[in-house]
C-alpha cells in the first residue's frame, strides 16, 4: 500500500523520510520484507509529497492501513509539523519577477 503525505516547503524532508522508515518497521501488520520505503513522490507548489510504501497480508490490509496512518500522524506531530490552514493553501504562490 502507498500513502501520500503532502508537506509544506521548509520541512527537512530527509529527516522526515528517515523517521518514517524507522517507524514503519514497527507498525503492526507491516511486513519485514520487502522493507518499507519512503520516497519523494512529486513536487507541488505547496511543497514535496512523500509516498510511504508498505507491504502487508491482504487479510490485514484495513487494520494495517489504519495503523500506518496513525504512525504517520505520530511522526508528523513528533517533528513539530503543523497542518497549513486552508487560507495558506489557497493563496497564490509568490513568484519572483525577472528584470
Amino acid at each position: 500500500m502507498t500513502i501520500k503525505v503532502p508537506l509544506m516547503h521548509g520541512v527537512d524532508v530527509r529527516v522526515l523520510q528517515q523517521a518514517l522508515v524507522d517507524r514503519m518497521v514497527t507498525v503492526k501488520g507491516v511486513q519485514e520484507k520487502p522493507v518499507p520505503q519512503v520516497e519523494i513522490a512529486e513536487f507541488t507548489l505547496q511543497g514535496p509529497v512523500l509516498a510511504v510504501c508498505t507491504f502487508c497480508k491482504p487479510t490485514d490490509y484495513n487494520d494495517t492501513q489504519a495503523n500506518v496512518g496513525d504512525a504517520i500522524a505520530e511522526i508528523l506531530l513528533a517533528v513539530g509539523y503543523t497542518v497549513p490552514t486552508p487560507v495558506v493553501l489557497a493563496a497564490p504562490p509568490l513568484l519572483a519577477k525577472v528584470g
